[in-house]
């Protein structure tokens, strides 16, 4: 039940012939996940009035999304027009995962460059726009009374960007959040060694879905491709930082499995197994130890590793 190897064994995953590409169309393209409760269709393939595809819709098919914007949010999008690609870029990860390090961001975005004095300043020059907020914390400990540790979460600036709510400054930083870039950093690594294609992946709240009344909220669903064995991997991520008491951990189980049970009601065309990934070896025993005492789950479909060996053991 718990045997990590199973993983890509079992109906989750798909054999490919030589002569089919990985699938380049993004499963996730018609669905709305931002709210599970109520999930909405949305074409992409929608094109506003006035472009030359859309010039025969009527204006009323025009969506709130193709309201003129605000003046604030005109002047921020002119000024996003004089940020650089892969100022843009930090943003837009930033905004997905909440939170990241300068570690997190040097790899994601700079990591053909042997110098990180370019991702500094890069988040220098964000952070003084008011586009980034550093978060810092100081962690107890040291002959001094302890060691400053920081990340960067969206400013105010940039917060207009991608919400309407208010914005509020993060004060501290979320080590479980950390986790979770730590995960999907892995990911990009092996996809630069070239035997992995991230072929999708959803963040929170992105990742959550309902299905059959199930509410998983899994913190993060990654499609991959696995080159040398000419697999398909689809996965629902339990990034594990020890924080989760038996009961809350068996009932989240019984989620996953009830989806199981009902994946005919699920939208694409392949269901994910679960991997929980732990902190360290002692949390993974314990999750092991839990997962034996839920029963009848089926065999492979809940599994249990190391964050620090992830993706390497799907090799």
């Amino acid at each position: 039940m718990c045997c990590v190897d199973s993983l890509i064994t079992m109906s989750q995953t798909r054999k490919l012939c030589n002569s089919e590409m990985w699938p380049v169309e993004n499963p996730f393209r018609d669905i709305v996940w931002l709210n599970v409760k109520e999930m909405s269709y949305v074409s992409t393939q929608y094109q506003p009035p006035g472009s030359p595809q859309g010039r025969d819709i009527p204006v009323e098919a025009a969506t709130s999304g193709d309201e003129p914007p605000r003046a604030d949010a005109q002047y921020l999008y002119r000024s996003s027009m004089q940020l650089l690609a892969r100022d843009r870029e930090i943003l837009n990860l930033v905004s997905r995962f909440s939170q990241l390090s300068s570690g997190h961001i040097d790899a994601l975005i700079f990591s053909e460059l042997a110098s990180r004095t370019p991702c500094s300043n890069a988040l220098r020059r964000l952070t003084g726009l008011g586009l980034l907020h550093r978060v810092n914390q100081m962690l107890p400990g040291g002959a001094r009374g302890g060691s400053q540790r920081y990340c960067y979460a969206l400013g105010p600036n940039a917060w207009r960007m991608y919400s309407s709510t208010r914005y509020r400054p993060q004060r501290t930083l979320n080590p479980h959040t950390l986790a979770i870039a730590d995960a999907y950093v892995a990911i990009k690594q092996a996809e630069r060694e070239k035997w992995v294609d991230v072929l999708t992946y959803g963040t929170e709240p992105d990742s959550w879905i309902d299905v059959a009344g199930a509410d998983l909220r899994p913190d993060l669903y990654v499609e991959l491709g696995l080159r040398e064995k000419r697999e398909r991997v689809v996965l629902w991520l339990e990034v594990d930082m020890g924080s989760e008491r038996q009961k809350q951990i068996l009932e989240k189980v019984d989620r996953y499995k009830y989806a199981l049970e009902h994946s005919a009601e699920y939208p694409l065309d392949v269901f994910p197994s679960v991997l929980f990934l732990a902190c360290d070896e002692a949390r993974a025993d314990e999750l092991r130890t839990i997962l034996r005492r839920a029963p009848q789950t089926p065999e492979g479909f809940i599994s249990v590793a190391l964050l620090s060996s992830f993706p390497q053991l799907l090799r």
